[in-house]
């Protein structure tokens, strides 16, 4: 029994000797892919107790950060799934509440935001783990569960997509000052 408890309080220790340094970009990935901050946080939570729950089952450390952010992944995805009805509007709240930020640089961060959340969402969650999150393809493909020509076709479709959004919404935004 104290054998057992023991046991238990290294695994614990060594799941959170992982999760600790990739906690931010954790958060940072689930908050660009949720448009509530709420079911973002409700997400997080989850996806740490899914993955300490079944840390035992990984059997290479080297694969925690595919481990960990393929469970955020799937939670996403079932919680769309689930929510599909709502998500026009938690979007429209989502595009509120952030219109409403002043800070120096928030302006192009909501553009950007409002950008990435039309893209399709696997390639809106490619392109976030690639280029804002720094992941590399493989590692991504392992978040995925897919086959590297397809990430790096999501990935180079969702730069496209990007890039023709945000040049036709800088071109709305200088015809709109003529």
């Amino acid at each position: 029994m104290a054998s057992e408890t023991n046991e238990n309080e290294k695994a614990t220790a060594a799941f959170f000797r992982l999760y600790e340094p990739v906690h931010a970009n954790l958060n940072h990935f689930v908050k660009a892919m949720m448009h509530n901050s709420d079911d973002a946080k409700d997400i997080i939570s989850d996806t740490v107790l899914t993955a300490a729950d079944n840390f035992g089952k990984l059997r290479n450390q080297q694969a925690f950060l595919g481990f960990l952010f393929g469970i955020a992944s799937r939670l996403i995805k079932r919680h769309y799934r689930k929510n599909k009805q709502t998500t026009e509007l938690l979007k429209s709240e989502h595009d509120t509440l952030h219109s409403a930020e002043n800070a120096p640089g928030s302006i192009d961060a909501a553009i950007l935001r409002q950008a990435l959340e039309e893209l399709p969402p696997e390639q809106r969650e490619a392109v976030v783990l690639f280029e804002l999150m720094g992941f590399s393809l493989n590692e991504i493909v392992e978040i995925q569960q897919s086959s590297l020509s397809a990430v790096k076709s999501r990935v180079a479709r969702g730069r496209e997509k990007l890039r023709k959004l945000l040049t036709d919404k800088e071109s709305a935004t200088k015809s709109r000052k003529k």
